[in-house]
Formats: structure tokens, C-alpha cells, sequence
């Protein structure tokens, strides 16, 4: 169901424009702002469950930063009394995001997509490498990959008597094997990341990687669980109801991107 389209009215746009359903958004509605055919600009309800409206305090700083370094980049659209957000009767937080790209994909059909992906991250890294900001939306731990094992044992313990504890039990024993293979991870300074970079949040025009979308999650992290997370969409071929794999030739391609932009961006290229 598409929301009320008065809402539109909130925000200075062409009399002619239409809502449209998105083809793609999990954690927030997203709905397509159009006008003759063509498209303006993005409708999102916030998910309030997740997310708190001051959020968009941090994606305004970030993006705005990108911009002035010529990353392109979502900009939230100020509503006609000059708000980041609505807040409607009902308490739905809505904004309005300008539109980027031309796709949304679930997965990467070539290596050639996952260089251009990689690249793009890199870019985003160094745009953002000089940006003091204090995040007002803090997700404490969502990369915590030591509290997610402690988590997984916790979960073990208490759920013995689960009929499928057994199947999950295995599961668990080989992904607790290989993190404590890891030994000793190095450490890596805090930087602003993306923090959620799944394929479906790096949106292309045509074959080419445009821009970050899905902003919500923007924060200080590291690189390894900022990277990791990326590779782990990126280079799975596989549907998601088919078992994942990791396909070798996409994660070099994306490591090649983001190194390759890395060395341009230290030479002050584009």
C-alpha cells in the first residue's frame, strides 16, 4: 500500500508528482518519487524500531562532506519549513532522499562490477578519512565479531533442549574453530565507515558502482569488519536461498578497485 500522497506536499516538489513502489528496502519503506515518467527523488518511512530520527543529523554531516569532495552521494531533501525529516500525525518519521544511479542489484554479475564497487568504497574512505564529526546514532557492538561468538555459545547453552540444537550445534563448532584460528586480530583505528555494505546498498549506473545508498548505518568502525561484511555479499554468486559460495575472481577484482583508488586518492587523483 502506497501512502497517503499528500505527504509529498511536505517537501517542495512539482505538483505532477506520483508515489511508485521501490523494488528493493528492507529495514525502512521505500517508495519511488516520480513526475512524468521520470524519476525525482526517494520516500522513506524511518523504521523507529531501528533507528532514531537523529540519524539523519549523521547522513546530513557525511554526505555533505562527500559532496564537497565530488563523491557522489544520496542528499537528504529539506522539508518546506527546512527539516531533515517528518514527523506525521501518526508519528511516522518520513524523509525525502534525491535519486542516484540507475540500479539496484542483488548480486554482481561480473568482477568488472565488483573492481568498480571496491573502488567506489575506497573513494568513500578517503572522502571521509579528514571528517570530524560526533555520530549521534551509535550502534555499540554491531561489529563486534568476538561478542557475536560469545552470543552464539550463550545461545548454545540455553537453547540445549531445542529440537534443532543438534544441526546448529555442528554449524556453530566449525565457525567457533575457525574464529579462534584466528589467534590475535591486529589492531586497526577507528575511521567513518558505511557499516552495512551489502551489494544491494552500492547503487550503479549502468555498469559502473555510483554511489552508497542506505546511510542509516554510517559510524565510526574498522576497516577488517567494514571490508569483511563487503566481501562476503560482493563475492557470493549464489541466489539466497542457495548454498553461498566464494568466488575468488570477484574478491580480487573488488580488493584491486578499492587498492588501486586507495593509490589515487594519495595522489590526490580523482
Amino acid at each position: 500500500m502506497l501512502p497517503d500522497p499528500r505527504l509529498l506536499s511536505r517537501w517542495p516538489l512539482p505538483a505532477d508528482a506520483t508515489l511508485a513502489p521501490a523494488p528493493s528496502g528492507l529495514i525502512n519503506r521505500t517508495y519511488l518519487v516520480q513526475a512524468q515518467g521520470r524519476p525525482l527523488a526517494v520516500l522513506q518511512q524511518l523504521n523507529t524500531a531501528v533507528f532514531s530520527p537523529v540519524v539523519h543529523l549523521d547522513i546530513e554531516a557525511v554526505t555533505a562532506h562527500l559532496a564537497s569532495r565530488g563523491v557522489p552521494t544520496p542528499r537528504l531533501i529539506r522539508t518546506r519549513e527546512g527539516s531533515l525529516w517528518h514527523t506525521a500525525e501518526d508519528g511516522g518519521v518520513w524523509r525525502l532522499l534525491t535519486s542516484v544511479g540507475d540500479r539496484t542489484v542483488d548480486r554482481l554479475a561480473t568482477p568488472a562490477e565488483a573492481r568498480s564497487a571496491g573502488a567506489l568504497v575506497a573513494r568513500f574512505h578517503a572522502a571521509t578519512a579528514d571528517l570530524t564529526h560526533e555520530f549521534r546514532s551509535v550502534r555499540d557492538g554491531f561489529h563486534d565479531t568476538q561478542r557475536r561468538m560469545d552470543a552464539l555459545v550463550a545461545a548454545l547453552d540455553h537453547h540445549r533442549d531445542h529440537r534443532h540444537r543438534d544441526p546448529v550445534a555442528r554449524l556453530a563448532d566449525g565457525l567457533l574453530e575457525a574464529w579462534r584460528s584466528w589467534g590475535e586480530l591486529p589492531h586497526l583505528p577507528a575511521r567513518i565507515v558505511h557499516g552495512d555494505l551489502k551489494v544491494s546498498n552500492v547503487r550503479f549506473s549502468g555498469p559502473e558502482a555510483r554511489a552508497l545508498i542506505d546511510l542509516d548505518t554510517l559510524g565510526r568502525g574498522t576497516l577488517d569488519a567494514e571490508l569483511g561484511d563487503a566481501l562476503r555479499s560482493w563475492c557470493n554468486p549464489a541466489a539466497e536461498d542457495e548454498a553461498p559460495c566464494f568466488d575468488l575472481e570477484r574478491f580480487a577484482a573488488a580488493m584491486t578497485g578499492y587498492a588501486t583508488a586507495c593509490a589515487e586518492a594519495a595522489r590526490g587523483g580523482p
